[in-house]
């Protein structure tokens, strides 16, 4: 148990880290000190651009800059630059106080950095430093008694350091000064302690720590502060368990949900290379909180995607970076989520809308859709009715823009599995019929792996779709997403699907994996697995980049079993996740970590596909599937991570109760409906991390997928139901959240980050002491295929490595685990220490080793001896609390007996073997009589294994016989059963006597004979004299029907028959007599034909026989030895036919090939397809299509415009079709076909008024529609067509129809409400003067006048109520009133009002007048807006020579001289005054 202080430094923004590519390795590197700096320094790393820490025995000295010139135009501000070209610098250094003088340094030789630099600097070679290695972490071990230091670089690529605590270590002692800081201060608020430089302000948080409550399994935070006295820092603690850990940076680093106020289903996640969380789900109704800015705010409709990215660095407003709606006017779904190198989202889902957004340049902008589809099932209300289609859609970084966005798809399902395809069935867990996932090349292309029911998907060859229900489908597009690039589908003749992909960095070869019902598999030949075990079975597939299938596998057992799930890891071997419900995982390794009878596998296999590596099941054991994974992950060591959901809302789903957890799990207790996250170790061997997440109600994901990224940290979506008030998402101490808050009234998509912690290193854990004289111990690093060396290490890659303890050296060994080198982001080194405990020796010493025990005698117990003395004997055999062993109390067998000295840790033992034996008892035999014509018995001793001797014994162990004779009549004959002894136990022997009775007749039979296998059955006759029985082998009958011998390929070669003579006057010794046949093989031929079982239908099939030459006869056959023979089925040969075959007589023998062969004919059933007759179709709205029937069923209807059942006249037009009907024998192929042909016909177009809204009273008036010659129907119409519009409210349907039976879509007529207000506009100041300003008062009366939203028509804001006023500028404009949505009577009349139009003239002020008598210009006229008010007119001099309190435009200039003056002109309503200057010219 350790207590853990993490500390973070942060550098400001002078010193900021630069951006990261996706998913970065380790960046921060810790490099050796060879020579290229000052010898203090053991270590140096760039922590930050402008920070570079040198690591000392004694402490650490930072070099500080405000930054270097750059070689181009800066984005950020300069750098300072003093005088001379020098750079501002400065240098701190944190000294440790009072160390440990045993203190050591060394680094993280786990995290061992790969390459090697050199460091050529000056003209001094000797200064050079050569093959410098470099770490990712460095640790200061008991840099104060019980503490260690570790210095690393976190998740988010920035530098920090951990104190690690013993039990018992007092953190007080962990202390250190800041020498060469100008000033250091404590921040109250923040807790940060700041130290500031010349250079710029370096920041430490404040750290944090926390324990598990190991009640619960939830976070318990610890009070944990700096203290800071002069220049020394240390630490303050609150009260905390000291026996449990203390844990600082979460597991969880983000988790939040989106604060949606209405229903929002959580689908799929990813993240980008900033470690930022993308979630996407979907709506049924406006309330998702979009952004400012955002692509779409408004909601759609039906069912609308919504997508938010979160900064998961932050918490509260600031952690929520973007939102929006995505869709169209029906439904949306999100399957797989990804950003690109411009951090750019992209998405693959699936539409039934017909205005899905896409771009201009777009593969396909409209949908193309397929038959109806439930994914939820069909008591679901989300069915696409009109089919659907994939859409992948590109965002821009700020999820404001539209990239690049298409559809995708042929005409039949795309993208989806149905719930109600026919069994068996891919679909199994709730949110399967969402899957699929995407790809990226370094180019931007992007790969999809999906389902598909399409034979004319976008990229096909015709004749390339596989046939069945569905194919999985994989697909290229280029960055624009305006072209396809390839398609290839993988499966066969039934369902099959892809769910995962992943391209691989080195050679570009993609990874699918799915689910499949099809017994072939293209591609599968020479996988692992080469044929399908089950009714639904997994696979896995590699293609090229260029879309080329090159080896795929089945992956099952005799239950169901699909794969998830594909990752390619350490050595390009391929890792799957799935289910299983089979028996058995076919090469299921026990030695590894695994729960017996789980429901869930991971499969290792070897590149190519076709060899398998380790596999493992886990879970609860349980007999249904425990969760349905959502993400799968394995690193560069080859640690696997996955997420799953269990339990609620399918039975299939099981539930999350009783799967493993370990002791530092976040969260240890479930309440069964909750996520499951798992990491094993390399290669399976253990179990590093398990938790469950959710909160105290339904936790899952409605379907799509979740991403980890390079170093297994999950970046997950939820459905998160909790709204009954309980415990929400956990959001620990230190994790960042946007909001923790479910903001709707039942279900809120939830989505988190989660960092699973390597709870071993590459090499192992360095907890292990073995005894000097233990057993070797296996080693194993990660990632696999690396080499051991070091004290007592012995092994190869091919046998594996060991360490054997000795008692020479004991203590602790080092021993070194280096990493393949060809595993990229994981090479280097790494070390385990085992310590080896001294171990004395002992002794063990007997009397006599080895008993004999025979029947119905005792053996005395022995004493045992055991040096040095004060031991126990242990052992069976032993007398309890004795040093005795008994052999009777032991039993027969093999005995160790163990003397062991206690104390200390490794115990004195020593063991001896002690031998029982039981010497063995025969069971007696009874006295035996035989006749002398006896055929040979077979001797059987009891126990076996004996040795038989005596007068006509014969034969070997195991195979004795006795032989009576005639020379051996009388008797009786000893025959001795004996069974060896050994040194230890002599011999034991039994006796068995036999009496020999002589013959009491004689018997014949005709002579030996040699007869061909292919003679059939033989009669036998001619034993004599008669009336007797026939035995032997192959031998049948009985006295009333005779015997046969019937030849068999068993019975090739001698065979003895045996017969025997009626029992006369010697009933005990009848006489006998034997006869040898001998059976010979030549004859027999080889026989096939095409199909064993065939259709009368089925036409000629082929014959053929080995040897050939021969002659064919039977019913059905025809043919001849030149030209071959066939077996023709009909109607009147059903039932089962037996063919001869005759062939040539070898050389060799008399024995002429022959043989039978039996064919099936199946009566063919009577196949009718129900006449369709002439169908008439109107092209402007053709018909739903024509229900086929046939029988019997199961069969498959065909022709052009033949989907499934229904035929459609209006997809091909006018003409003559023949449409089929193909029928099948299930177990066979052997189609029938019945056609017919269709004629379709065209009713000329039918054109009918637009719909309309009579907004006025009216009357009567006549329908117009053409061509004519048809009739109008519906409400009000007459037999001539006049229609009468009714006379209340509402809409009206009216249809044309003409003759030949094709009616119209409706025209409808509106007839609305009763007007609910009146609207006018009035001048309120001088009502004759139309010059701008123009202030009007507009009103409106009626029952809804309070309600009126009056549009000014001049662009400015709208305005309600029942009278308001507003004022115009120049110009003409239109002003209406009209109702807002949801208020007054329904329809669109009355709902706007167009008022008079508003003209008003522009303001006009001369600065010039000639009153000269002419008419023209006499005047100072302006023109202003309003009543008339006071004009004072002055000369330059300030001499008011014209004042009016009211003008009209009536000034001339009389009596002044010609000559500038000033005017000033004031409203009357007290507005704003005009002033100006005017000249009089005369």
């Amino acid at each position: 148990m350790r207590l853990l202080f993490t500390l973070l430094i942060l550098w400001g923004a002078l010193l900021s880290l630069p951006v990261r590519g996706q998913q970065a390795r380790p960046t921060l590197e810790f490099i050796e000190n060879r020579g290229q700096w000052d010898a203090r320094a053991r270590y140096a790393a760039q922590v930050a651009p402008s920070a570079r820490l040198f690591v000392e025995a004694t402490g650490l000295t930072y070099a500080l800059t405000t930054g270097l010139p750059g070689h181009g135009p800066q984005a950020e501000s300069k750098p300072a630059i003093l005088p001379g070209g020098q750079v501002k610098a400065h240098g701190l250094r944190l000294e440790f106080i009072a160390p440990s003088p045993t203190a050591t340094l060394e680094p993280a030789a786990e995290a061992a950095a790969p390459g090697r630099r050199h460091y050529l600097r000056g003209a001094d070679a000797r200064r050079w430093a050569r093959d410098v290695r470099a770490w990712y972490g460095l640790r200061y071990r008991q840099l104060w008694p019980g503490i260690d230091l570790v210095l690393k670089e976190n998740t988010a690529q920035q530098f920090e350091y951990d104190l690690l605590l013993a039990p018992g270590a007092d953190p007080a002692q962990a202390r250190w000064n800041y020498r060469g800081a100008d000033a250091l201060r404590l921040d109250p608020a923040t807790g940060r302690l700041e130290v500031r430089t010349t250079a710029g302000l370096l920041t430490e948080l404040a750290p944090r720590a926390w324990q598990t409550d190991p009640t619960t399994g939830q976070p318990q935070a610890v009070a944990c502060a700096f203290e800071l006295q002069g220049t020394a820092v240390s630490f303050r603690l609150g009260a905390y368990d000291r026996q449990r850990p203390l844990v600082i940076d979460p597991a969880v680093q983000f988790a939040s949900y989106t604060g949606s106020s209405v229903e929002n289903w959580g689908f799929a996640a990813t993240h980008d290379a900033r470690g930022n969380l993308y979630t996407a789900g979907v709506v049924f109704e406006p309330g998702y909180p979009t952004t400012s800015g955002a692509y779409l705010t408004a909601f759609s409709g039906s069912i609308d995607i919504t997508i938010m990215k979160f900064n998961a660095s932050a918490t509260g407003t600031t952690a929520r970076a973007w939102a929006t709606y995505l869709g169209g006017n029906n439904l949306e779904f999100p399957h797989s989520l990804l950003v690109n190198a411009r951090n750019e989202l992209l998405l693959l889902g699936t539409t039934s809308s017909t205005d899905y957004p896409t771009t201009t340049t777009a593969l396909n902008r409209s949908l193309r859709g397929g038959p109806a589809v439930a994914p939820f099932g069909l008591n679901s209300p989300f069915v696409l009715t009109g089919g659907s289609d994939l859409v992948l859609t590109r965002l821009s970084a700020s999820g404001g823009g539209l990239r690049a966005s298409t559809y995708l798809g042929g005409t039949g399902t795309d993208g989806l599995l149905d719930p109600a395809a026919a069994a068996p069935r891919l679909r199994h867990n709730y949110g399967d019929a969402f899957r699929g996932d995407l790809a990226l090349d370094p180019q931007g292309n992007v790969y999809v792996a999906s389902v598909t029911g399409s034979a004319n998907f976008p990229g096909l060859v015709a004749g390339a779709y596989r046939g069945g229900s569905s194919d999985g489908l994989v697909t290229s597009l280029d960055s624009t997403l305006n072209r396809v690039r390839w398609t290839t589908l993988v499966g066969g003749a039934g369902a099959d699907a892809i769910y995962s992909l992943q391209r691989e960095d080195v050679g570009g070869d993609l990874l699918v994996a799915g689910g499949t019902t099809s017994a072939t598999l293209n591609g599968s030949a020479s996988g692992y697995q080469v044929g399908l075990a089950g009714n639904v079975d997994g696979f896995v597939a590699r293609l090229t980049g260029a879309g080329a299938l090159t080896q795929s596998t089945y992956l099952g057992t005799s239950g169901y079993d699909q794969a998830f799930f594909v990752r390619s890891g350490p050595g390009g071997r391929v890792y799957v996740l799935g289910q299983t419900l089979g028996p058995t995982w076919p090469g299921l390794d026990t030695t590894r970590y695994h729960v017996a009878h789980g429901q869930q596998f991971i499969q290792q296999l070897q590149p190519n596909l076709r060899t398998a590596g380790f596999a493992t099941v886990f879970g609860s054991g349980r007999t249904t599937t425990d969760i349905s994974p959502t993400a799968f992950g394995v690193d560069c060591y080859g640690r696997m991570a996955l997420a799953g959901w269990g339990g609620g809302l399918d039975p299939n789903n099981g539930s999350t109760t009783g799967l493993p957890t370990t002791p530092d799990a976040l969260q240890r207790a479930t309440d069964g409906v909750d996520f499951y996250l798992m990491q094993l170790s390399d290669g399976a061997r253990g179990l590093d991390y398990a938790t469950f997440f959710g909160t105290t109600a339904d936790d899952h994901v409605d379907g799509g997928m979740s991403r980890f990224d390079g170093q297994n940290v999950l970046y997950q979506a939820v459905c998160a139901c909790d709204q009954g008030g309980g415990t929400g998402i956990p959001v620990p101490p230190g994790a960042g959240t946007y909001t923790s808050t479910n903001g709707s009234p039942h279900c809120n998509n939830a989505a988190f980050k989660f960092a699973f912690q390597a709870n071993t290193s590459p090499a192992g854990t360095d907890t292990l002491s073995v005894c000097a004289r233990g057993n070797p111990v296996l080693l194993s690093g990660s990632p696999e295929g690396g080499t051991w060396t070091g004290p007592g290490v012995s092994g190869s890659l091919s046998t594996g490595f060991f360490f054997v303890p000795s008692a020479a050296p004991v203590g602790q060994q080092v021993l070194t685990y280096t990493s393949p080198a060809a595993v990229s982001g994981c090479a280097g080194t790494s070390t385990r220490r085992i310590t080896v405990l001294p171990q004395a020796t002992a002794t063990l010493t007997a009397p006599r080793q080895v008993f004999c025990l025979l029947p119905g005698t005792t053996v005395a117990p022995v004493q045992l001896t055991g040096t040095p003395a004060g031991g126990t004997f242990t052992g069976r055999g032993v007398v309890p609390g004795t040093s005795l062993f008994d052999p009777m109390l032991a039993g027969r067998g093999n005995h160790s007996i163990v003397y062991q000295v206690t104390g200390g840790r490794c115990p004195v033992v020593a063991t001896l073997v002690m031998v029982v034996k039981v010497q063995p008892v025969i069971t007696p035999h009874p006295p035996l009589m035989m006749c002398a014509n006896d055929p040979p018995i077979q001797l059987v001793g009891t126990p076996p294994g004996g040795i038989w001797t005596g007068p006509g014994v014969l034969g070997s162990i195991d195979h004795f016989s006795f032989s009576p004779t005639v020379a051996m009549v009388g008797g009786p004959h000893l025959l001795v059963y004996s069974l060896q002894g050994d040194a230890d136990c002599t011999p034991v022997t039994d006796t068995m006597r036999i009496l020999v009775l002589p013959a009491g007749g004689t018997a014949r039979v005709p002579r030996d004979t040699a007869y061909c296998l292919s003679g059939g059955p033989m009669r036998l006759w001619g034993g004599t004299p008669a009336g007797g029985t026939w035995a032997g082998p192959g031998v049948t009958g009985s006295l009333a029907t005779g015997y046969t011998f019937t030849p068999t390929p068993q019975l090739v070669g001698g065979q003895y028959l045996f017969y025997t003579g009626p029992p006369g006057n010697t009933p005990l010794c009848p006489g006998r007599a034997r006869r040898l046949v001998f059976v010979r093989s030549a004859g027999l031929a080889t026989l096939s034909v095409t199909d064993s079982i065939v259709c009368a239908a089925a036409g000629p099939q082929a014959l053929s026989a080995t040897p050939p030459g021969g002659r064919w006869t039977g019913p059905g056959v025809a043919g001849s030895v030149s030209a071959g023979f066939t077996f023709t089925p009909s109607a009147a040969l059903a039932g089962v036919q037996t063919l001869s075959y005759t062939g040539p007589t070898p050389a060799d023998t008399s024995c002429a090939y022959a043989g039978q062969l039996k064919v099936r004919v199946l009566p063919l059933p009577l196949v009718l397809f129900a006449p369709v007759g002439a169908v008439s179709i109107c092209l402007a709205a053709p018909p739903h299509g024509v229900v086929l029937s046939a029988s019997p069923a199961g069969g498959t209807f065909g022709g052009p415009g033949v989907v499934g059942n229904r035929f459609n006249p209006g997809d091909v037009g006018p003409g003559r079709y023949t449409l089929t009907y193909t029928w099948d024998f299930p177990e066979l192929r052997c189609p029938i076909v019945v056609s017919q042909t269709v004629v379709v016909s065209v009713v000329p177009n039918v054109q009918v008024p637009t719909d309309t809204t009579l907004c006025n009273s009216q009357g009567p008036f006549q329908l117009r529609a053409s061509p004519a010659g048809g009739t109008w129907r519906g409400p009000g119409v007459t037999a001539n067509g006049m229609f009468t519009p009714p006379t209340t409210p509402g809409t009206v349907a009216l249809y044309y129809e003409l003759p030949g039976g094709c009616a119209t879509a409706p025209y409808r007529i509106t007839i609305p409400a009763a007007p609910g207000f009146t609207a006018t506009w009035t001048a309120l100041d001088c009502a004759d003067n139309p010059v701008a300003p123009l202030r009007l008062r507009f009103a409106a009366s009626g029952a809804t006048a309070s309600q009126v939203e009056w549009d000014f028509g001049d662009g400015s804001p709208a305005a309600t109520g029942a009278t308001v006023e507003h004022t115009y500028a120049d110009g003409r404009f239109v002003p209406r009133a009209m109702l807002p949505n949801g208020s007054g009577p329904p329809g669109p009349c009355q709902r706007q009002v167009t008022l008079a139009p508003v003209e008003v003239q522009a303001a006009l002020l001369p600065n010039i007048i000639t009153p000269n008598n002419d008419g023209q210009n006499d005047f100072f006229a302006p023109r202003l807006g309003g009543c008339p008010g006071r004009l004072q007119v002055f000369s330059r001099w300030g001499q008011r020579v014209f004042d009016v309190p009211e003008y009209h435009n009536d000034w001339d200039g009389a009596g002044l001289p010609a000559g500038l003056y000033y005017y000033l002109f004031s409203r009357a309503d007290g507005g704003e005054r005009v002033k100006g200057w005017v000249e009089i010219v005369r």
